[in-house]
């Protein structure tokens, strides 16, 4: 891993809040490159002990995969997009979606990325979350967004970490936006705010 700490930018939005959206439109309008846990693990072959040792264990639970596992595969993936020239970190922002979702992954996070910037997406509705994640799941064929249970766990688990660590980070790194509007309307909001974290 190089010496220097990789400049970041986080989101956090709660599942099907459309962070992954948002994600990819700032991708296409920063020099930022977006690493996105779920697509890391999805990445996964299904047939590796990894995966299903994960699966049984969590995802299909519902449950988060403990932090020191998670950092490890993020860490790997990021090494390998830098050595693969995917990734370039002296000319583009790493954009987490997904990670760190826990103070203790903030704090292993911390040692190896400059935390530049947090993007929040706000005031969603519950039951739109669970409809969005479950015509996710049928449009997408993800069997982890079709039980409503495992959903609302998701939500709960995600607000209560997610309140922990945003009191770790200083409130002047902290974008929050509206997430309750069209993708366009909330994008135009994140972009006037993350001009002046970029300079």
């Amino acid at each position: 891993m190089r010496k220097e700490k990789i400049p970041a930018i986080l989101i956090y939005g709660a599942p099907g809040s459309g962070k992954g959206t948002q994600a990819a439109l700032l991708e296409k309008l920063f020099p930022l490159k977006q690493f996105s846990t779920g697509d890391i693990f999805r990445s996964i072959p299904k047939s590796s002990s990894l995966w299903t040792s994960l699966d049984n264990d969590y995802i299909s639970k519902g449950l988060l995969v403990p932090d020191e596992k998670t950092v490890d595969i993020f860490k790997h993936y990021i090494e390998a997009s830098i050595n693969m020239f995917k990734f370039d970190p002296d000319q583009e922002y790493a954009l987490l979606d997904g990670i760190p979702r826990t103070t203790e992954q903030l704090s292993i996070i911390k040692q190896f990325m400059d935390i530049k910037a947090v993007i929040v997406l706000d005031n969603i509705d519950n039951n739109i979350l669970i409809e969005r994640i479950i015509e996710r799941g049928k449009k997408n064929n993800r069997t982890d967004d079709a039980d409503r249970s495992i959903i609302k766990n998701r939500l709960t688990v995600y607000l209560e970490t997610t309140q922990k660590l945003l009191a770790e980070i200083d409130n002047k790194h902290i974008i929050r936006v509206d997430g309750n509007r069209d993708k366009h309307t909330v994008l135009h909001d994140i972009c006037e705010e993350l001009k002046s974290y970029l300079l």
